[in-house]
């Protein structure tokens, strides 16, 4: 007898394709694209044959049975495995030297010794991105990622906070955009709820925009490779351009820039002059790298206002892009366009200096509908069909319940039909007391008709019903 081969799959294999397939580099034939044939699949005849043995995206135990995406994917560099927990990731403080003193634990960073989970994108982490002051509603008002201490002794442990929605802040007793001042608001605020402007620091930025003048110019006046630029230039590249931690990083920079570039088209908001309160938290973005590429942005509309055509769809962006220059580079109580030795930028937006709420609303409506393959858009159904998958259902489950209903009466009327001989006499019986109370209470009037349905049962006790 001759037993068939059986080939078993390491986990470092199964592992390496989901993180080939996330990140868009897996190829169904020969495991990665181009770019990635140095890296190792965990096919062990694959990877002798071909020498894939210099780099790899997974990390697995000695027997093979379980595997873990590197921490350097997930997270990005200088996070590795921990030596003693492959489902860790850490920091080695010896190396890196970026972790606080006030996140060491023993020799490695506390923040970082977390459970590894499933591939996902750097975007996730709770580290600040890049792109992040322009993309995080109210980031200049202290709306970002935050680390918060749950639990106490054994179950104390170190949790990220996703930041608060638009017109939203977390609960903070100080105020970060302010020196840390308070402003009096309920003592029982929490840092990892959301409030609403209104509640938020006695109102102090009830009536501010989600984002500062320079960030709209971000937001509207880059094209997406620049935020791919800018976010590659974050990477930290410690291995050269052939290792494939550094390319998976591109892959994902890529990606990344992709999602940024629609989303800092959504939530359009009329831009003006800035009062003193948030023209001193925006302050911190207005560094003289930033100012001189939103001056150069303001001045390519401003000259040419047809410029951004490939980027802006609508009038709608154009127009809050140019309020948004008139407010950072026109505003001579700031001169932020002298304090990089330039002209003021004033542009002409009259005569309608305000873009309609119903504009901004259908700008975001417009974005989704052409991004989300899901959506269907098409004339609108004719009158004489069924538009509703309510009324489908409803009229279907009437359909089968009239069907059911049929069935049992005809199965009923079956076996009536073949028990007459014995159920007969009982039915008659039953039928003549009926029609003897249906005597008694109906009109004079109506007795013919009474009478007349006596011819079914012959009643005996119809003779006992008196006559007129």
């Amino acid at each position: 007898m001759v037993l068939p081969k059986v080939e078993r799959v390491s986990a470092g294999e199964v592992c390496s394709i989901d993180i080939a397939k996330n990140y868009g580099f897996y190829d169904d034939a020969k495991y990665y694209t181009q770019d990635y044939r140095d890296v190792k699949t965990y096919n062990a005849k694959l990877d002798i044959d071909e020498r894939r043995d210099s780099n790899e995206v997974c990390t697995q135990t000695p027997n093979g049975a379980v595997a873990y995406p590197l921490c350097s994917l997930v997270y990005g560099i200088p996070y590795e495995q921990d030596p003693k927990d492959m489902s860790r990731c850490v920091i080695d403080l010896k190396r890196s030297g970026v972790c606080s003193p006030k996140d060491v634990k023993g020799t490695q960073c506390k923040r970082s010794n977390v459970l590894l989970p499933p591939p996902e994108k750097m975007s996730a982490h709770c580290d600040e991105k890049p792109t992040d002051w322009y993309m995080i509603p109210n980031y200049h008002l202290g709306n970002k990622y935050n680390f918060i201490e749950r639990g106490s002794g054994k179950t104390r442990q170190t949790v990220c906070m996703k930041p608060c929605p638009a017109d939203r802040m977390p609960g903070y007793v100080n105020d970060p955009a302010a020196d840390g001042a308070s402003a009096g608001i309920m003592a029982n605020t929490k840092v990892d709820r959301c409030y609403t402007k209104d509640e938020y620091m006695s109102g102090k930025y009830s009536d501010t925009n989600n984002f500062c003048p320079i960030a709209w110019v971000y937001r509207l006046g880059q094209r997406q490779e620049e935020i791919v630029d800018s976010l590659i230039n974050e990477i930290n590249d410690t291995s050269g351009t052939s290792n494939a931690f550094y390319k998976k990083s591109v892959a994902m920079a890529n990606q990344d820039a992709k999602n940024i570039y629609i989303e800092s088209k959504k939530m359009l908001e009329n831009v003006d002059y800035t009062d003193d309160v948030v023209t001193n938290a925006c302050s911190q973005f207005n560094t003289p790298e930033r100012l001189n590429k939103a001056y150069q942005i303001c001045s390519d509309i401003s000259k040419n206002p047809k410029a951004f055509d490939d980027v802006l769809k609508n009038n709608a962006q154009k127009k809050v892009l140019k309020q948004a220059c008139n407010a950072l580079f026109c505003d001579s109580s700031q001169d932020l366009a002298g304090s990089i030795e330039k002209d003021p930028i004033c542009i002409n937006i009259d005569p309608e200096k305000t873009v309609p709420g119903d504009d901004l609303l259908k700008n975001d409506k417009d974005i989704a509908s052409s991004t989300n393959t899901d959506a269907v858009v098409g004339s609108p159904p004719k009158v004489n069909e069924v538009t509703s998958l309510d009324k489908g259902a409803k009229n279907t489950n009437f359909m089968i319940i009239f069907g059911i209903v049929m069935i049992v009466l005809t199965f009923l009327g079956i076996i009536i039909m073949i028990s007459w001989k014995y159920i007969g006499p009982t039915i008659k019986k039953v039928w003549c007391y009926i029609l003897y109370a249906v005597r008694m209470i109906l009109p004079e009037a109506l007795y013919d008709t009474a009478r007349a349905t006596n011819n079914l049962g012959k009643c005996t006790i119809w003779a006992s019903i008196p006559t007129s």
